[in-house]
């Protein structure tokens, strides 16, 4: 029911409580003393009409009240209707901009992750990768917590791209790397830097272990072949290793001495992984 409604129904209730009320009232007063039946009633109320027609405007007392009561209620009818037009643009305005503030933190991490990963593959591109091992060289120089860093150059990978076609080539990659996302541990970063070289960050790794899950590394890649075009080529790969901090305390530095190892693993055949050692660099250079 509505408030205009129920004002009405409460302003006739009211006039009509003044109405009987009043009657009541010459009762109690010696005015009227006749028993209350309908007649005796009847008579003397046409009688005192004639007597003061003011009282016709008693009588009306329900009908105007209920009537004043309605527009009252009406206005708080239209309060209400205006209370909860308000309520529902708030809260159309309020769920808008938490859609558009939740597009906007998605936007940016989206923005964020496109900066930071490979678009390719979606491991850690260089400038993230560098990032996170500069990170983990300031606890290398603070509590002298070892870490790894693996550099993988696949073998004959020009051979997937001249012969089957850049998309071939974007798919060996693609494969490749999520092999190497498997095999290292959840706490590793894995990035690649560029064309078919990964690197793979290993905190936390003395020599011999960063061996041992280098040694898995060669293996896992050397015993899996992934099929382009009815041909199968294997994730053969050449892989060098150096240490923080026995070989470099600089991003750049771990990355040249991993790059160098890698290169003479090159040199000694291909599929196979070398730990960096001074003499190296000189080679290379």
């Amino acid at each position: 029911m509505s408030v205009a409604a129920r004002y009405t129904w409460w302003g006739v209730a009211l006039g009509l409580c003044l109405l009987f009320g009043s009657i009541l009232f010459l009762r109690l007063t010696g005015e009227y003393l006749q028993p209350y039946d309908l007649d005796g009633l009847a008579d003397f109320t046409s009688q005192a009409h004639r007597d003061n027609p003011l009282l016709y405007i008693i009588d009306a007392t329900p009908f105007l009240i209920g009537l004043c009561a309605r527009f009252a209620g009406a206005r708080q009818d239209r309060i209400h209707r205006l209370m909860g037009d308000l309520e529902r643009e708030v809260r159309d305005k309020t769920e808008s901009l938490r859609q558009a503030l939740v597009e906007a933190h998605r936007e940016k991490h989206s923005v964020v992750y496109l900066a930071e990963h490979d678009a390719l593959t979606g491991l850690l591109n260089r400038r993230r990768f560098l990032h996170e091992t500069g990170r983990w060289l300031e606890h290398v120089q603070r509590y002298n917590y070892p870490v790894a860093l693996v550099f993988i150059d696949l073998d004959h990978f020009k051979r997937v791209n001249d012969t089957h076609g850049h998309e071939a080539g974007d798919f060996f990659l693609l494969e490749v790397g999520a092999i190497l996302q498997s095999t290292v541990r959840s706490t590793d970063c894995v990035s690649r830097l560029g064309g078919d070289e990964f690197v793979v960050l290993m905190p936390g790794s003395t020599g011999s272990q960063a061996a041992a899950a280098t040694e898995k590394l060669l293996r896992t890649l050397s015993e899996t072949t992934i099929g382009i075009q009815d041909a199968e080529y294997p994730a053969s790969a050449s892989i060098g290793l150096a240490l923080a901090p026995d070989h470099a305390m600089h991003a750049d530095d771990l990355i040249r001495c991993a790059d160098a190892a890698m290169y003479a693993a090159k040199q000694a055949g291909r599929g196979c992984w070398r730990l960096y050692s001074p003499v190296m660099t000189v080679q290379k250079s």
